[in-house]
């Protein structure tokens, strides 16, 4: 099941979304399905990522090693150490995607 991680470095770009689309399906999409989302709750300022594991539905389970992070290399300075620590699994995750 994924998982949210709730950030207060995210700006909500979706830049990792798109290159996460790249590596894994060769087009640059966020409407189509693949290991990290960014979720929005732009009322409240909110953004939450959303980390796919493992291959469920639609979405393909994030494969990568350290060190070939393809999302790390478009995410804003601002945000890219806080998702280095999630796809590292050193910030601990939060609800359930289905609760976001």
């Amino acid at each position: 099941m994924p998982v949210v991680f709730y950030t207060e470095k995210c700006v909500g770009c979706r830049a990792c979304e798109i290159a996460c689309s790249y590596y894994h399906r060769k087009i640059f999409s966020r409407k189509i399905a693949t290991s990290i989302e960014v979720k929005r709750r732009p009322k409240e300022g909110k953004f939450g990522i959303v980390l796919h594991r493992q291959t469920e539905n639609k979405y393909l389970a994030c494969d990568c090693t350290e060190g070939s992070e393809f999302c790390l290399k478009y995410c804003p300075d601002t945000a890219r150490n806080e998702l280095k620590a999630i796809l590292k699994g050193e910030i601990p995750s939060g609800k359930e995607e289905s609760k976001w």
